[in-house]
């Protein structure tokens, strides 16, 4: 199996410094360390990386614990593939509403009939309702088998909640970028929301050192703002 450096041990070896450094060729060459590691973590489990991009920074984080895990190759790939399909492919039904509660429903009665329980039923999203009601659905034949399969996505459900606050180095990398736009006069989003392939291209925008007007403008436009 492929060995490679988790991706919290990077961080916390201060990867996210060399992000912001001065020299353009030594921040790109921090980002791409750090996106390698990613990349070759979720393939060595078989996991598609095409659209690592496109994830936030708390998804890269969920994944990073995911990696960093002590739990089996299967496991971790199968919350892998969870966090990625969840955050690429949302479902557009709210649990408020009459298709929300009527997959509730037929998740609560799956449960019931294979006999399992989870106390956080109403925090799940829609995406992970689906999941969990077709993971039932394909062990059908075997409600014993249902039954593990339904609480160990439970259990992958939960693993990710309090990762955040704990990825010091993921937090720090947030703070230095969000105080980099700050410095030329933006807003920066959301905590968590910049997506991986827009870190990348800021930290290239920032790393040259050419007049904070063009920097501010080159940023405006990765982050879609007129």
């Amino acid at each position: 199996m492929t060995r490679f450096s988790p991706l919290s041990t990077l961080l916390a070896a201060g990867v996210t410094a060399g992000l912001m450094a001065t020299t353009a060729t030594a921040g790109m060459a921090e980002y791409t360390q750090l996106e390698q590691s990613v990349r070759v973590g979720l393939s060595s489990l078989q996991v598609n990386t095409d659209q690592l991009g496109d994830l936030t920074l708390d998804q890269i984080a969920q994944i990073s614990a995911i990696l960093d895990d002590g739990d089996t190759n299967q496991a971790k790939a199968q919350a892998a593939r969870l966090v990625i399909d969840t955050a690429l492919h949302p479902m557009p039904v709210s649990m408020t509403s009459p298709e929300g509660l009527a997959l509730m429903k037929t998740l609560k009665a799956d449960l019931d009939r294979i006999g399992a329980t989870y106390p956080g039923l109403d925090k799940l999203t829609a995406n992970q309702v689906q999941q969990v009601i077709d993971t039932i659905s394909h062990h059908k034949k075997d409600d014993e088998r249902a039954r593990q399969a339904a609480e160990a996505q439970f259990a992958d459900f939960d693993r990710p909640a309090s990762v955040i606050t704990t990825n010091s180095g993921l937090v720090q990398l947030e703070k230095q970028m969000d105080a980099k736009l700050v410095g030329l006069g933006l807003t920066p989003p959301a905590q968590g929301a910049l997506t991986f392939g827009q870190v990348s291209q800021l930290t290239a925008i920032f790393d040259q050192a050419g007049p904070d007007a063009d920097q501010k403008a080159a940023a405006m436009k990765v982050l879609g703002i007129s």
